[in-house]
């Protein structure tokens, strides 16, 4: 993902005719995220079903990014990266062999957008299309997953204050729709009927985001 991001820039800036038109800056924004998540346990020693776990979840975090654009004059391209990790709540569910604990961690949050100019002075749409890990997916003694990449998309309105010597302020709302994600647990129990290696599996889906957002930044 790391070397997706400095791809992007690089290409950005070596197809930018004047370093005139690049501007580049920082990001605060209040997000919140939603998701619904099911975990569908391993078959029993008898080939049974296991049983199946759904609950929706969301939380809210405070969120650092940094941001690299090229104006072409009529529209602007941008490259947004959000270097911290974004951790969800832990839940905690008492076992009879110990804890079982449920969280998750966005990773390398990266987003390529748009942004066009309408006719009230000011005011902008956005528009773009991301990636994002989730990495540290667990559920404590039950199972441990592994990392997935997710895709989304990103549509919001904002507005944008030009101040001196090329400095600009922005407020701006979106909102940001994930692909589902499907994960097998890395443990497994040995299937005492079938002698078959049956892991957990889980879901995500309906994953949702929306974000107030101030940024500052400046046109080089």
């Amino acid at each position: 993902m790391k070397k997706i991001l400095s791809s992007i820039v690089f290409a950005i800036l070596i197809c930018s005719p004047s370093y005139a038109q690049i501007s580049a800056g920082i990001s605060l924004s209040e997000q919140g995220f939603y998701a619904l998540g099911t975990e569908t346990n391993r078959p029993g020693s008898n080939n049974t079903p296991g049983p199946i776990t759904s609950e929706a979840g969301a939380f809210q975090d405070t969120v650092t990014s940094v941001f690299v654009e090229y104006d072409t004059g009529s529209y602007i391209i941008g490259v947004d990266y959000i270097p911290d990790t974004i951790q969800t709540p832990e839940n905690k569910n008492d076992q009879p062999d110990g804890a079982n604990t449920v969280k998750g961690e966005f990773e390398n949050h990266l987003s390529i957008y748009g942004i066009v100019p309408t006719p009230l002075s000011g005011i902008y749409v956005k528009a773009g299309l991301g990636m994002v890990t989730l990495d540290s997916i667990t559920t404590g003694i039950t199972s441990k997953y592994g990392e997935q990449d997710t895709t989304f998309v990103q549509l919001g309105l904002g507005y944008q204050h030009d101040a001196d010597n090329g400095v600009f302020l922005r407020a701006e709302l979106a909102a940001m729709a994930y692909d589902d994600v499907e994960a097998t647990a890395t443990t497994g129990s040995q299937n005492a009927a079938s002698e078959n290696q049956t892991n957990n599996k889980v879901k995500l889906e309906d994953m949702l985001s929306a974000y107030g957002k101030i940024s500052i930044g400046k046109t080089f």
